[in-house]
């Protein structure tokens, strides 16, 4: 009988102390690579181990992978528990916001130990979404608890819109945190639970009409529709996962056409990207050319988007694909992002002077609105009866009026 000791069976410190490591290490990995594009030899690799030794803890990517999304979701769990000992909306958001910057900040300074982003996690195999999913809805309902008062009347719909609203800002702290330094993560919480709980004008808002035409979508050419079907799978599956084989078989078409309008495919993502920034700033553009006062002009952008990415033209790359991008295009596409950003901010900033929007920290409310966008994408799977208006007031309205207001 062999002497090695089962993975299963034997949880001494020292090994639960390496499967640690490993976690960790997995993590900033499959961060920097995605599911798909990271191997186990990568790991292995970080953790200073050989490979068949990390097989001894995981002999397969997605056991780890799975394991990886589980300690995300624990921890979030965890924060969101701790939290929910307070007894007012505002009081638990608040609570919760600085537990995960302080989080973040450890992990910026080495205290604590990376975590996987789980914007990827529908790129496992059936088998593992399956472990990890239902840990999945249980943090998701636990957010929904966290966001509600046990005196209000708010419908179904209602209640899962706004918890959508602030798990997909929770994830969206990732993207722009690093910004600041460390130490002021905690002001940056502050500042964040002050837009997330009173909104961005405070006040009732209608949701215009407002869309993406078919010009700002470039049109339905068959360039386009390669890019929209790239994007859809990228979303899903990460930029490994995107291979040239299923966008062709997604559009039922052959190979040859897809290099006929896409000269390569280590261009496709950039493309995508290009693609989707094109969309809002035109959006952007038109807002400003509609309305004089910039409250308007935010409440327009974000309409149009939230409702181009919950339409079939939908939707908008995910921006956590952008750490997947060849590195030599990295930089000009990041430099578009935070021009668009920055436009956004620029529309808070002059809203708190003609009094059209609070007046709140301009940058992070941009980014706010940012990744509330970038979000919606996955709307329709926490709100599955309900028609893409009514996800788009239940989702959209919190962040405008605030979410202790919308109830």
């Amino acid at each position: 009988m062999s002497q090695r000791a089962s993975p299963v069976r034997d949880r001494t410190g020292r090994y639960l102390q390496k499967r640690e490591a490993i976690l960790a290490a997995a993590s900033e990995v499959f961060n920097r690579k995605g599911l798909k594009g990271a191997t186990l030899t990568d790991v292995a690799r970080v953790v200073e181990i050989n490979a068949n030794s990390l097989t001894y803890y995981y002999p397969r990517k997605e056991d780890l992978a799975a394991d990886c999304l589980s300690r995300t979701v624990e921890r979030l769990d965890g924060l969101i528990r701790a939290s929910m000992v307070e007894r007012t909306v505002a009081a638990r958001v608040e609570a919760f916001l600085q537990r995960w910057f302080s989080l973040l900040a450890d992990i910026a300074e080495g205290r604590e130990a990376e975590l996987i982003t789980l914007y990827d996690f529908r790129a496992l195999s059936r088998p593992h979404f399956a472990k990890i999913a239902p840990r999945y809805v249980d943090f998701f309902r636990s957010a929904r608890r966290l966001v509600e008062e046990p005196s209000e009347n708010a419908s179904r719909l209602q209640r899962n819109g706004r918890a959508a609203l602030f798990v997909g800002l929770t994830h969206g702290v990732r993207t722009w945190v690093e910004r600041y330094e460390s130490a002021d993560y905690a002001r940056a919480a502050k500042r964040t639970a002050d837009v997330l709980l009173s909104g961005l004008s405070g006040k009732r808002t209608a949701f215009p009409p407002a869309e993406v035409s078919n010009s700002e979508a470039d049109e339905a050419t068959s360039r386009d529709m390669f890019l929209r079907a790239a994007t859809q799978l990228v979303n899903e599956q990460g930029y490994t996962g995107a291979s040239v084989e299923k966008i062709c078989a997604k559009l039922n078409v052959t190979k040859g056409a897809f290099y006929h309008h896409i000269s390569a495919k280590d261009d496709l993502l950039a493309d995508c990207f290009k693609r989707s920034f094109a969309i809002i700033r035109k959006v952007q553009a038109e807002a400003i050319e509609r309305f004089s006062d910039n409250g308007s002009r935010l409440v327009w952008s974000g309409t149009a988007l939230v409702r181009h990415q919950l339409s079939p033209a939908g939707p908008l790359l995910r921006y956590t694909a952008l750490a997947v991008v060849p590195e030599a295009m990295r930089s000009a596409l990041r430099r578009d992002m935070e021009r668009l950003t920055e436009r956004f901010a620029g529309m808070v900033a002059d809203g708190a002077g003609d009094g059209s929007v609070r007046p709140v920290d301009p940058t992070i409310a941009a980014h706010m609105l940012d990744t509330t966008i970038n979000a919606a994408a996955e709307l329709a799977e926490w709100t599955p009866d309900a028609s893409s208006e009514e996800r788009l007031d239940a989702y959209l309205r919190p962040l405008y009026e605030g979410l202790a207001a919308s109830g």
